[in-house]
Order: structure tokens, then C-alpha cells, then sequence
């Protein structure tokens, strides 16, 4: 049982730092930061949706163009705990597309 628990407090502690930047201070060869790749991320999922409503579009000639993903800005009192300067907080909804249970369709599964 002790075991056990060094190993969650172990696990727990090494998270920690990693979260907050303490593993990796500076990474050789990283010219891009935490907001350049958000950026980076939303610009190309963006891309993606046009892409996909102009296919859409093909079949069902009244499909609604989507409503671009836009960076929100994270208020102060919502940051839990400081990360590297290099880094930035973003919502998950920015940077991936979030589904629960069966609100994904069968193309969107493959």
C-alpha cells in the first residue's frame, strides 16, 4: 500500500511540473510559443471547416457557413496556477473538436 502511494505522489508531483514549465525550462530549437501554436492550431482548423462547408455546399447548396474559431481570452481569476512565459492557456474547444457519447456521426468516427 505505501508503494502505491509513492508512486500517486510521484506521478502527481512530476505532472505538477510538467504543467507548470519546471521540466523543461528551455528546449533547444523551439523558436514557437504557447500562442504562436494555438494561433497556429486555430488557423488551421478554420481552414478545415471552410474546406468542409464548401463540400457540403456541393450536396446541400443551403448549408450554413460555420462560425470561425476564435481564441477566447481566459479571465484572470479562472488561471489556476502560473505556466512558462513560453506557454498559454487556451479552452480545449479551441484546439480539438469535443464530442460525448453519441453526438459524433459515422463519417466523423473514421
Amino acid at each position: 500500500m505505501a508503494k502505491i502511494q509513492k508512486d500517486t505522489s510521484l506521478r502527481k508531483a512530476i505532472l505538477l511540473s510538467a504543467i507548470t514549465g519546471q521540466l523543461i525550462n528551455d528546449i533547444e530549437g523551439a523558436t514557437e510559443t504557447g500562442k504562436q501554436l494555438l494561433d497556429r492550431i486555430i488557423e488551421e482548423r478554420n481552414a478545415k471547416l471552410i474546406t468542409d462547408w464548401k463540400e457540403a455546399k456541393k450536396k446541400n447548396p443551403k448549408a450554413k457557413k460555420p462560425a470561425p474559431i476564435v481564441a477566447s481570452e481566459i479571465a484572470e481569476d479562472k488561471i489556476p496556477f502560473e505556466i512558462s512565459e513560453n506557454w498559454c492557456w487556451c479552452r480545449l474547444g479551441e484546439i480539438c473538436n469535443l464530442y460525448n457519447k453519441n453526438s459524433i456521426n459515422k463519417t466523423e468516427k473514421k
